[in-house]
């Protein structure tokens, strides 16, 4: 041996270098067994064995962030000096989870997920992904920010899982908490062109909770700045919350017929009990009643912003007249000049002749003019009812084909639904009674309860009305809408 020191610092590298490389391996190993991926295959083999049709299988995937309990905390939290928490532009400022981490985080990230990664979920649930722990079909994965996982081996994962899920015949819906929804979206958008021997990948509703547009882009500009929902996603939500106490919860939709669409979510709220102050609980459980329901996002969101608008101008109207009706009512005189019997002239006080029409301000303003607006409003809803009616007996002329109608119920757009019940579809009444009957108050008395069911009366050339048999509320759908049910009368 003529250098001992030189062989020793050879034989030490070399035993580091052996253990680094056996850690690797072992880090990699923990991909193996993916946390959503596995519970896939046992929720399909379960499915299997109790004979669970297709048509009945769901699945949904909850994906959360355990720093994100803390952050949500505190912009929940009100400022107790009284001075309250500073206002946000919701339009378009970015959220806390678009923090940038710094390089030394992102190396120790690394280190940590290469060599000393001992599984890809956290030690324990988050608040979150525990609510929803009851939820059939809801498979829940808790991450500690990406110190176990990254974002690129998130995505893959989940990939994995939807694709399981869709061989299954499962109906499939993500929801994310956090930066996972970056993950999430790169995963479904990269299965936007698979087909499987069931048919493309689709996913029926992706809900990313504190994600916001801008909060993505700032994530990752480079593939976000072309921002879009992809082919195979139905609906995406994105819900989060901010510091305002006007406007503490916001929600954003896009849909083929909704691109971003923002709804105030303290509207929605009431719908479920809550009156008062807004908590982190109170928005799991709205997200969790969004992921639920069967009718489509776009209508349901709309119908509950459309009774929230009407209610604020029915409010602004009462308020107006009101005021009007306080004001005191004056009546003018002119002095007019006569004279007694003496044939003395003296003057008296009569009351005040309008001239013809009085003045244009008179016309212009006040209950006429309401008057008149509302008469012409009238003709012109007749004329626009006429038009309508000549150009729906033109143009609504497709035959539909009720073989598309498929399921269990069945399901398919408001052409092959008419055919499917050859012209028999129930009116919006005979819906609402069937909903009393089966579905209020909870109850569970058939397989239309919180889906949509179409009706046979039409609202326009392309346009149908129906009723949710979730909550008995009738409203209006496209007539393309295929994920719709149908029952006969």
């Amino acid at each position: 041996m003529k250098n001992p020191l030189l062989i020793g610092v050879v034989a030490v590298i070399c035993l580091l270098a052996a253990l680094l490389f056996w850690r690797a391996g072992v880090s990699r190993a923990a991909l193996r067994n993916g946390p959503l991926s596995s519970k896939v295959d046992a929720l399909a083999a379960g499915w299997n064995a109790d004979n669970i049709p297709p048509e009945s299988r769901k699945v949904t995937f909850v994906i959360s962030d355990t720093e994100m309990d803390d952050m949500v905390g505190k912009l929940y939290a009100k400022d107790t000096g009284g001075g309250g928490a500073a206002e946000i532009n919701l339009a378009g400022d970015t959220l806390p989870t678009g923090g940038e981490p710094s390089v030394f985080g992102k190396m120790a990230d690394w280190t940590r997920r290469t060599f000393f990664r001992g599984g890809l979920a956290a030690p324990e649930e988050t608040a979150f992904a525990g609510a929803f722990a009851n939820t059939p079909g809801a498979l829940t994965w808790s991450h500690s920010g990406f110190s176990e996982v990254g974002e690129d081996e998130m995505a893959r994962e989940l990939m994995k899982a939807i694709l399981k899920a869709n061989d299954a015949g499962a109906e499939i819906n993500i929801i994310t908490h956090g930066v996972s929804a970056v993950a999430a979206y790169k995963a479904v958008n990269s299965l936007k062109d698979v087909v499987r021997n069931s048919g493309p990948v689709e996913i029926n509703r992706l809900v990313s909770v504190e994600m916001n547009k801008a909060t993505l882009k700032k994530l990752d500009p480079a593939y976000f700045n072309k921002f879009g929902r992809p082919k195979n996603i139905r609906e995406w939500l994105n819900v989060w919350t901010t510091s305002s106490r006007t406007q503490p919860v916001t929600i954003e939709l896009f849909t083929p017929t909704v691109n971003g669409i923002r709804f105030p979510g303290r509207d929605l709220f009431p719908m479920l009990g809550v009156t008062g102050e807004i908590s982190a609980k109170d928005l799991t459980r709205l997200v969790a009643e969004l992921t639920r329901t069967a009718v489509a996002l776009d209508r349901l969101l709309g119908y509950w912003s459309g009774v929230a608008k009407a209610k604020a101008e029915a409010k602004a109207i009462a308020e107006a007249r009101a005021a009007d009706e306080a004001r005191p009512k004056t009546v003018s005189f002119d002095h007019v000049a006569s004279r007694d019997i003496k044939g003395r002239a003296y003057y008296k006080d009569e009351p005040a002749k309008a001239a013809p029409q009085d003045s244009l301000s008179a016309i212009g303003g006040g209950w006429l003019k309401e008057e008149q607006d509302q008469a012409k409003k009238e003709e012109r809803t007749t004329e626009t009812a006429q038009t309508t009616q000549k150009t729906e007996s033109q143009a609504d002329s497709r035959t539909g084909n009720a073989a598309n109608c498929k399921g269990n119920p069945p399901r398919c757009n408001w052409w092959d639904a008419k055919a499917y019940c050859g012209g028999r579809l129930p009116s919006v009444v005979q819906l609402q009674a069937w909903y009393n009957s089966e579905c209020a108050g909870g109850r569970n008395g058939s397989v239309y309860c919180n889906r949509w069911v179409w009706s046979g009366e039409e609202s326009g050339s392309y346009s149908a009305r129906g009723v949710y048999f979730g909550t008995g509320v009738a409203g209006t759908s496209a007539k393309g809408h295929a994920n719709d049910t149908v029952r006969c009368r």
